[in-house]
């Protein structure tokens, strides 16, 4: 015989319970696009590289994303990073600044 679950929460629990989640949710969105602003990696997205040109992004241990021609890397310490950022266009697509392919990332 199946026995019945009970309801432990009711509509105002879970009222109660978004309400306070709210202002987190809307802290966790401007910091994000703080980031953003400031140049660093948010973590949506898997980091990209380009299949035809090889520009790819990285993170530095200070949460800066930079980009860089990912071409025969061998020493790290050597690699010039260049100005140039990937566009965000719309689900999850990326506009390459360097030869304008178009890259779906990898959402988390």
């Amino acid at each position: 015989m199946k026995k019945k679950l009970k309801k432990s929460h009711n509509k105002k629990d879970y009222k109660k319970l978004l309400n306070s989640i709210r202002p987190l949710a809307a802290q966790i969105v401007r910091l994000k696009s703080d980031m953003k602003k400031m140049g660093m990696h948010t973590g949506d997205y898997d980091l990209i590289e380009c299949s035809k040109c090889h520009l790819a992004e990285d993170v530095l241990a200070d949460n800066r994303l930079v980009t860089f021609f990912n071409i025969n890397v061998e020493d790290f310490e050597k690699v010039k990073f260049t100005k140039l950022k990937f566009m965000e266009l719309k689900d999850s697509l990326f506009l390459c600044p360097n030869c304008g392919n178009i890259i779906k990332a990898k959402e988390f």
